[in-house]
């Protein structure tokens, strides 16, 4: 134990070690692990959209100009389930560099720690509870 403490205390010092951040190397490998396991079933998630909106419009080539309308909605729904993903998958991927650059867990308004509680929840957060509702409090006005 005390070995691992001198440890992490002379990893600290080193140009590598996460700046800011006080989550353990252990910690940002689990968050990492399901940074990308989540970031995998995003991107199966856009091909499985990509691929129901290629199909929709095979089929409304082959429906009658009555029924085009259902697959354009389709189409639109789909279009907004995929930004949707998108946007999650940026959140992916901007956690990750996150965790690479030291400020993983670090809300990017306060400056403070977010909760791990908060980033069991939601790996990708960057903004404590309470930055995050003062951001939307504002931006709603």
């Amino acid at each position: 134990m005390e070995a691992t403490t001198r440890s992490n205390a002379s990893r600290a010092k080193t140009p590598d070690a996460p700046r800011g951040t006080d989550l353990t190397d252990e910690q940002l490998a689990y968050f990492r692990r399901r940074i990308l396991a989540m970031r995998a079933e995003i991107v199966q998630q856009i091909n499985l959209v990509h691929e129901q909106a290629a199909g929709d419009m095979e089929r409304a080539e082959l429906e009658l100009d009555g029924h085009h309308h259902i697959a354009e909605v389709d189409h639109d729904v789909l279009s907004i389930l995929s930004t949707r993903h998108l946007d999650v998958l940026n959140a992916l991927d901007a956690a990750l560099e996150r965790i690479d650059d030291g400020t993983y867990g670090i809300c990017r308004i306060t400056g403070k720690r977010i909760p791990l509680e908060r980033l069991e929840a939601m790996p990708y957060a960057d903004l404590s509870a309470p930055a995050s509702a003062r951001l939307a409090a504002s931006s709603s006005h």
